[in-house]
């Protein structure tokens, strides 16, 4: 701070001639050193869609083995279970539409419990 000027001292610029100019890409402080970034690297477009759709590849493959556990599920057993919620949360216009798939696509079983669900719920 010391090195600041004191309120009321005007900046020097005279050092800048009235000629000079900074060009658009030019982010220069006056008196600060410029930084010097480096440039990317081009990529020819053929290498770089190889690459990139390799990548993609490889982040997409997935093995089977990891989505396993969703082979056994029996899907109307879970709007079964997703009814059941729809009715503890209130939303029996949900549920009966939820219901009616059950009635549908369930086995005996389920198609009973989907109708005493439905009588609950009327």
């Amino acid at each position: 701070l010391d090195s600041l000027p004191e309120g009321g001292d005007d900046l020097d610029l005279s050092s800048l001639d009235a000629g000079s100019s900074l060009g658009d890409d030019d982010a220069t402080i006056v008196g600060m050193p410029a930084i010097q970034i480096p440039e990317e690297p081009e990529v020819s477009s053929e290498s770089g869609s190889e690459s990139f759709e390799e990548s993609v590849a490889e982040a997409v493959s997935v093995d089977d083995d990891e989505f396993d556990f969703l082979a056994d599920t029996d899907e109307v057993a879970t709007k079964l279970d997703l009814a059941r919620a729809y009715i503890d949360m209130g939303d029996t216009e949900g549920a009966r539409d939820i219901l009616d798939e059950v009635v549908q696509e369930g086995n005996e079983e389920q198609k009973q419990e989907a109708g005493s669900l439905i009588e609950r719920i009327d």
